[in-house]
């Protein structure tokens, strides 16, 4: 609603006369400054948006919360701070819901000013003029990254006790019931704090009742006995002391068995331990329980205590404090702190906020939390150390309380008996607490310097995430939000004729009203659960409190009441108790779902291959036209040299297909080695020979110092040189015009057995922050997108140098300063048998001797241009188009080699292969867009010698005829 309205909705007359209308136009600007003074106290991140989906207006709040200034978020601003994994559904939403004039809640992650995303969860509503002229949008935000996070955290609980059923880690128990000995696995014997030996000899069945906590005890007793006498089913929960001394949660279930005569005989039963989910389910009750007192504004002394001792619940053995600025931010006084000595909150009443002043009194002046595990040994707390050691104090962690603008509100603080050091989880709930208690105390001096007008407070109350709804003393509920209108799908008029018991389930309605009858008589609190019925006609089960709201002399005036949905919940807690029923099929669960993986797995593979071969076959014509031109001497020099550069593109393309199957082949676990004795300085001037043209091309100095004394290395010779090649092409690329690449060899002492190859350029750096993603696949820093490329090329080489039990690494003092990439491989451990590594030559610099060809390939323009380029080099050629031609070719002629296409119309390479080894013994060359590890093993079997992935670079084809074995 806008403020126009909301000044008519209240005036109830016509403003007809000018008197009128200067009036309303003065208070609609008064309006707006008061709404604009109360969203910038409010502890919410609001804002406005206008008819053109722009934003206009964003709250102090927000723009804490973003760092940014106002002039940044207007508009489309603020947009740059959503996650980019979020940003399309968040816009989608927005742009739906403003269309359609609708309400919208949606979860996103928003930049922080810290850089941290944090998850928020966003409300806006529609608003409308007194005449419905549509005037934009309302919303605000609410910081739930702890919710999110905690929520995490107990799903993460269910799955690992979930796992560690399917493990087998469950406690089990037999009682003779004649005998009274209970037998044990160690698993119930460690929970109970036994031996395994006196879990297998057997205890008495007091032994066991004497471990279960003290409150614990006697429901246990009840319902063992109960269990026995009403021959039912016994499932309990309880704490137990464990062989540690910590008190862990364990879910029972058993049931006796009887003798024919009917007498009770034996008691066996199971249990297992859900203490993480219970400690999870305790904070987070206890964080809504503080934020619905924080909601419902509820006084700070009381919100302190409900802070403080939700802290000593989910921390086992704290004890909390919170202690409260003066005005001029010089000393802290006692706020709540109901579990600490007396004397100790007496004495602490007044402390000094400086440097030295303990754990509180340093952490105030720093405006940073500071844990001491050890008091005495602290010097923090040299001059209170005696003092505390007095009341038994031996750890002591602090957080400040600020405002998000930054203003010291005090601290909050956490005690132990013991020496202890705070864990991640420990920290994230007492800054959580921290920021609570600030919110609350923020709102809380907001509420005192400024009143929210009657109509702002509805705006706000729309935005809730839970049904809301105000009454009169009397109970009469006269006001609801719009959330409850949108899950009741009733109407403001049909509210008024059904009550709102008329949602309420008929089995619970007579209860529900006669506790809110009886709560309305005494003006205590009220809080009931119970299903209501929604728009869809189903029942959700919902908590709902309603707090009496009083003047000035006590007397209450009105009730403000909320109904949060519990289903979830509820049906979360049923799930729980089911657990060790569905063990079974959660088992079968998991093969399916592992099934489904492979499945996946399997798609995925035959869809790159696919796609591999889909990308390679049009390059291989292209690539050999391009290079063929380039050899063209009747062309212009700057005619070829085009030529070359397009020649080099298309290997470039064939190359970034090579490492998204490499990057597959790794993810995947299938990328496999062919180790063989080499020579590592072959291998890095056969890489240097190849890099040399693109060297030249940038004036680059190429320097080679291979000095290491030993070089020889049991290795993939193909993929160590794929190493080599990919750090100097990196070089190559990331070295201006005019720069050197050094490369170095040497035998390190350590570690011992090694050999290190180091490419030292003098090209733009790595800045410190991309040092330690330089291996990650598609990582390419601020300047990835200037040189092109997909960032693969050194993740590939990483694993493959780990593969052959390297290490590779990279250092670099900054931008423009160059980098050094190390190589390590380690040295073949020479034997008596061990033959010399052979020579690895440039396949460039090797000719071929003329050869008797055949060469089968259905896409007429790479057989034709095959043909050309083999035939200049002196080859006798043969050309087949389809399997058949292939077999008559080779029936009318002789032949040294086969170099044939996989995929024919009228069958396939292999088919070919196979017959003519048997027959002719012929040896083959296979050439398809197909390149994962089974398409190679395969070739191999069918009898080619080698596999060449289109597109087809002739110089390496011209290598593989010459290396090709004589008949």
């Amino acid at each position: 609603m806008s403020i126009t309205s909301q000044l008519s909705a209240g005036s109830g007359e016509d403003a007809g006369s000018m008197q009128d209308l200067k009036q309303i136009e003065q208070a609609m600007r008064q309006s707006d400054e008061h709404f604009r003074t109360i969203a910038n106290a409010a502890p919410l991140l609001i804002w406005l948006a206008s008819t053109d989906k722009l934003c206009y207006f964003f709250n102090k709040g927000w723009l804490d919360f973003t760092g940014r200034s106002l002039e940044q978020e207007v508009g489309n601003g603020w947009a740059e701070g959503v996650h980019p994994d979020d940003f399309e559904r968040c816009l989608e939403v927005y742009t739906q819901s403003f269309d359609a004039r609708q309400p919208f809640e949606m979860e996103y992650r928003l930049r922080h000013h810290s850089g941290e995303h944090r998850w928020i969860l966003d409300r806006g509503v529609p608003r409308f003029a007194q005449d419905g002229t549509f005037e934009g949008y309302l919303g605000n935000c609410t910081d739930v990254h702890q919710q999110k996070t905690t929520e995490a955290a107990l799903r993460d609980t269910e799955a690992q006790t979930k796992a560690a059923m399917e493990a087998g880690a469950v406690g089990t128990w037999q009682w003779d019931m004649v005998q009274n000995i209970v037998t044990t696995n160690p698993t119930f014997a460690r929970l109970f704090g036994l031996t395994a030996e006196q879990a297998e000899d057997g205890m008495p069945i007091e032994a066991y009742i004497a471990a279960i906590h003290p409150n614990d005890r006697e429901p246990v007793e009840k319902q063992i006995t109960a269990a026995i006498q009403s021959r039912s089913s016994y499932a309990v929960e309880y704490r137990v002391c464990d062989s540690t001394g910590a008190w862990r949660w364990v879910a029972a279930r058993g049931a006796a068995r009887y003798d024919e005569e009917g007498r009770p005989v034996s008691f066996p039963g199971a249990l297992i331990d859900f203490t993480e989910r219970k400690q999870a389910e305790v904070q987070i009750a206890a964080q809504n329980e503080v934020l619905d007192a924080v909601a419902l504004g509820r006084p700070l002394e009381e919100i302190f205590e409900l802070v403080t001792s939700s802290l000593e619940r989910v921390i086992p053995g704290a004890l909390a404090s919170v202690l409260l600025a003066n005005a001029e931010e010089t000393q802290l006084f006692c706020g709540a702190g109901a579990s600490l000595p007396a004397e100790y909150n007496a004495a602490v009443d007044g402390l000094f906020i400086a440097e030295g002043h303990g754990s509180c009194g340093t952490s105030a002046s720093r405006r940073t939390p500071v844990h001491v595990s050890d008091i005495a040994h602290d010097p923090l707390w040299q001059q209170y150390r005696d003092f505390a050691a007095k009341h038994g104090l031996a750890a002591c962690w602090s957080h400040p309380v600020l405002s998000p603008g930054g203003q010291l509100f005090g601290t909050i603080a956490i005690y132990f008996h013991a020496p202890r050091t705070a864990t991640e989880n420990e920290t994230s709930l007492l800054a959580s607490a921290s920021r609570i208690t600030g919110i609350a105390i923020g709102r809380k001096r907001s509420e005192e310097s400024a009143q929210e007008s009657k109509e702002r407070f509805r705006g706000l109350a729309d935005q809730m995430s839970q049904l809301a709804w105000m009454a009169d003393a009397q109970g009469k509920v006269s006001w609801y939000n719009q959330r409850w209108y949108h899950f009741t799908g009733a109407t403001p008029q049909k509210m008024k004729e059904l009550g709102w018991e008329g949602v309420q389930h008929p089995a619970h309605a007579e209860r529900v009203m006669k506790k809110w009858q009886s709560h309305l008589m005494s003006g205590e609190a009220w809080e009931d659960t119970f299903p209501m019925r929604g728009a869809d006609a189903r029942y959700r089960w919902f908590l709902s409190r309603a707090q009496p709201i009083r003047d000035a002399e006590g007397k209450i005036v009105r009730w403000f009441g909320t109904n949060t949905d519990i289903t979830d919940q509820r049906e979360v807690d049923a799930q729980i108790r089911s657990l060790l029923e569905d063990a079974q099929a959660a088992r079968v669960s998991a093969e399916a779902a592992k099934e489904r993986a492979e499945s996946a797995t399997r798609a995925k593979d035959d869809f790159l291959a696919q796609l591999s071969h889909e990308l390679r076959t049009p390059l291989s014509p292209a690539l050999l036209l391009s290079r063929e031109l380039a050899e063209d001497e009747t062309l212009s020099p700057s005619a070829r040299a085009d030529m070359e550069t397009i020649a080099r593109g298309i290997a470039l393309q064939a190359r970034l297909i090579d490492d998204m199957l490499d990057i597959s082949r790794i993810t995947t676990g299938k990328l496999r080695l062919d180790p063989h004795p080499m020579d590592a300085h072959d291998a890095m001037r056969l890489a240097c020979d190849i890099i040399l043209a693109d060297a030249n091309e940038h004036r680059l100095e190429l320097s080679l110092h291979l000095d290491a004394e030993h070089h020889a290395i049991h290795a993939d010779a193909v993929r160590v040189q794929q190493v080599f090649w990919n750090v100097l092409k990196n070089a190559v690329k990331f070295t201006p015009r005019g720069g050197s690449i050094t490369v170095r060899t040497h035998n390190p002492v350590s570690p011992a057995g090694m050999i290190e190859v180091e490419v030292t350029d003098t090209g733009i750096g790595i800045e410190p922050d991309m040092l330690g993603r330089v291996f990650d696949a598609f990582a390419q820093g601020d300047h990835g997108f200037r040189f092109g490329g997909l960032g693969l090329g050194l993740a590939i080489s990483q694993r493959l140098v780990e593969l052959h039990h390297g290490n590779i690494s990279v250092t670099s003092d900054g931008r423009d300063q160059g980098a050094t990439f190390r190589i390590q491989l380690p040295l073949a451990v020479p034997t008596s048998d061990t033959p010399p590594a052979p020579r690895l030559e440039s396949p460039m610099l090797k000719p071929s001797k003329p050869r008797r060809i055949l060469l089968v390939e259905d896409h007429e323009t790479t057989r034709a241009t095959l043909a050309r380029l083999l035939k200049r080099r002196g080859h006798q050629i043969v050309e087949a188009g389809t399997l058949a031609a292939a077999f008559e070719a080779a029936e009318n002629h002789k032949f040294d080699l086969v170099i044939s296409d996989l995929g024919l119309p009228d069958g396939d390479g292999h088919q070919l292969m196979s017959a003519l080894s048997k027959s002719k013994g012929l040896i083959g060359i296979a050439l398809s867009g197909y390149g994962m590890e089974d398409d190679l093993a395969r070739s191999r079997a069918s009898g080619f010698f080698t596999h060449l992935t289109k597109p087809v670079d002739f110089q390496a084809l011209e290598a593989m005829i010459a290396a090709a074995p004589s008949r």
